[in-house]
C-alpha cells in the first residue's frame, strides 16, 4: 500500500476515534449528542497529526510536491476549523445545545468525582452539579420543543411555550456542607 494512502487512513481512523473519545468524560450516555464544535476540534487534531506524522516520517514521504500540498491542506483545515470553533458561525440553537449538554455532563462528572477537601469548594461542586443537571434538562426540553413546534423568535410565539419549572434541580442557598 502506498505510504500516502497509509497516512490518510491513519489520520482518518485516528480522527474517527478522537471524536468518540471526546465523549468519554460524559457522566451519562444520554448526554452524548452530535456536536459541530467537537467535529471542528477533531479536524484541528487531525490536521496537526497529519503535519506531525509527515514531519516525523520524512523518509517514507519523498514526493516534495505532495508533501507541500499535504502541509498546506493541513494548515488550511487547521485555520478554518479553528476559525469555525472560535466564531461558532455555523452553530445554531440545536447545535449549541448539542455541544453544551456533553460539556455540562463533563462538569458534572468532574464535580462529583474530584477529591475535594475544602468545604467551600465542595459546596461549589455540589451547586455546579445541581445547576448543570437542571440546565441539561432545560436544553433537552428546548430541543424537543423546537423540533416539535419550531423556534420562538419573539414574545408573540411564546404563549404556551414557556419552560417547565424543573423544581427538582433548583439551587438553594441552604446547600449543606456535606463531608
Amino acid at each position: 500500500m502506498n505510504n500516502y494512502l497509509k497516512l490518510g487512513l491513519i489520520v482518518l481512523s485516528s480522527m474517527f476515534v478522537m471524536y468518540g473519545v471526546t465523549y468519554l468524560s460524559s457522566v451519562d450516555m444520554t448526554h452524548v449528542y452530535w456536536s459541530e464544535s467537537r467535529l471542528y476540534m477533531t479536524l484541528i487534531m487531525g490536521a496537526a497529526l497529519t503535519a506531525i506524522l509527515l514531519g516525523l516520517m520524512r523518509n517514507a514521504f519523498y514526493h516534495k510536491l505532495a508533501n507541500k500540498v499535504i502541509y498546506a491542506t493541513s494548515a488550511v483545515v487547521f485555520v478554518l476549523s479553528l476559525t469555525l470553533i472560535r466564531s461558532q458561525i455555523t452553530v445554531g440553537d440545536h447545535g449549541w445545545m448539542s455541544a453544551m449538554i456533553p460539556h455540562h455532563s463533563t462538569s458534572i462528572l468532574q464535580s462529583k468525582n474530584a477529591d475535594i477537601e475544602d468545604v467551600r469548594v465542595k459546596r461549589l461542586a455540589q451547586q455546579i452539579v445541581k445547576n448543570q443537571e437542571r440546565e441539561i434538562q432545560i436544553m433537552k426540553w428546548l430541543m424537543n420543543d423546537i423540533d416539535k413546534n419550531g423556534r420562538v423568535k419573539n414574545s408573540e410565539f411564546l404563549l404556551g411555550r414557556t419552560l417547565p419549572d424543573f423544581d427538582e434541580f433548583k439551587d438553594s442557598d441552604e446547600t449543606e456542607y456535606s463531608e
